[in-house]
């Protein structure tokens, strides 16, 4: 079986101009990789490596917020808590690439701004905000940059902000539970299983898209209302960035295909002017 898998394009071109060859140069080349300076001839294709890498995982949100809502409706609520926490994560990578930031790894996690005269730069973890991982960095790196102008940090649920609430709930289904709960279900899923049960989900649905506003800081409806929220701001991001026709056909029947009613936003990628 091959093991043969394609990384993020940005990654791979910065080892390239580092001048490391393959993933083995990684660890004998990393004082190279920590303190190589941006030209300016690096940029054009350094941003076009990293334009391509918010589109997929702007792509990888959306199939991980499709097949959460489908386990949702499926009674499948353990995975429905992992997949629309990937849609966050893939969609805080996604907006941290709109803004000109990649995410490199090389025994550690860094953060590149795509400008010249920048080098990765590693932030130390704290008590209180990591760093140590891709997902506490993207997370911790999206609110240092973002704070101010993201909806979602405008509020806390029990205590914390909404995608450390979020990375809390995965962390419980995945780590802190021997098992899957099924037939039970996180006390944040109760809403939408009775709305299951009175066959008025599709109803709880359309309510939830059509004002998320007024659900993200709810404990009892965040639990969609953050990923779909986050999933609107991304795409005006790639919008305002002027990233149009960015998700293929291909791509967006394969959307409709595993879950057709989502997001009538979609067909607006291809559309925009």
């Amino acid at each position: 079986m091959s093991m043969n898998f394609d990384r993020n394009r940005t990654q791979k071109e910065f080892e390239l101009l580092v001048g490391i060859n393959s993933i083995d140069e990684l660890a004998s080349k990393k004082d190279d990789f920590i303190s190589y300076e941006l030209k300016y001839t690096d940029l054009p294709l350094l941003s076009q490596c990293l334009r391509d890498d918010a589109i997929d995982y702007f792509y990888n949100g959306l199939v991980s917020f499709c097949e959460g809502i489908d386990s949702a409706v499926n009674y499948r609520f353990s995975w429905a808590t992992i997949k629309l926490y990937y849609s966050v994560y893939y969609m805080l990578r996604s907006s941290l690439a709109i803004k000109g930031r990649a995410i490199l790894q090389n025994k550690s996690v860094f953060l590149l701004k795509l400008a010249e005269g920048e080098i990765p730069q590693k932030k130390r973890s704290t008590s209180t905000i990591k760093y140590s991982n891709t997902h506490e960095a993207t997370i911790n790196h999206h609110i240092s940059i973002s704070s101010e102008n993201d909806y979602l940090l405008s509020n806390e649920i029990d205590g914390n902000n909404t995608y450390h609430w979020m990375k809390s709930l995965r962390e419980i289904v995945n780590y802190r539970c021997v098992s899957f709960q099924e037939p039970s279900y996180l006390a944040c899923w109760h809403k939408f299983a009775e709305a299951n049960k009175l066959g008025s989900l599709s109803s709880l649905f359309n309510k939830i898209e059509a004002t998320p506003d007024i659900y993200c800081f709810q404990e009892d409806y965040a639990i969609v209302s953050i990923p779909f929220k986050r999933t609107l701001l991304t795409l005006d991001e790639l919008r305002r960035k002027g990233f149009c026709n960015c998700l293929h056909d291909v791509r967006k029947q394969h959307i409709t295909v595993i879950f057709p009613e989502v997001l009538s936003q979609v067909d607006s990628l291809t559309n925009y002017p």
